[in-house]
């Protein structure tokens, strides 16, 4: 996949393999992706770019209000949550969790339990 860029004067042009990011269904954007991401696992500062990225364009920006007594220097920080789907299996997983830290779940025997509902019929 031609990725490309160009500017400059009057010109301005993203796309890539001749299609403009613009004009693209949803198909090619997602084959975009992918193929953008399959190119930054291969690189050892891909994701540490990628997070930077996506922090400093869609993240919550602040700053301390004073400088370091020592340096002169601010610190910044960037937040962002991402949206993160629940399918059955990560809900199932965080029940139990949260279970097991309030103690709820300590003593649960699935098997335990079952054998005393096959001996109760």
């Amino acid at each position: 996949m031609k990725l490309e860029l160009t500017q400059g004067c009057i010109a301005g042009w993203l796309g890539a393999d001749g299609i403009a990011e613009h004009e693209m269904d949803e198909q090619m954007r997602a084959r975009v992706f992918d193929e953008i991401f399959a190119f930054l696992k291969t690189k050892n500062d891909g994701l540490n770019q990628l997070m930077q990225f996506v922090l400093e364009l869609y993240g919550d920006y602040e700053c301390d209000d004073e400088p370091c007594e020592c340096c002169g220097d601010t610190v910044d920080t960037w937040t962002l949550v991402l949206p993160v789907e629940d399918d059955s299996e990560s809900v199932l997983k965080r029940a139990i969790a949260e279970g097991i830290e309030s103690g709820i779940a300590e003593s649960f025997d699935p098997k335990g339990h079952l054998k005393s509902l096959k001996s109760q019929s």
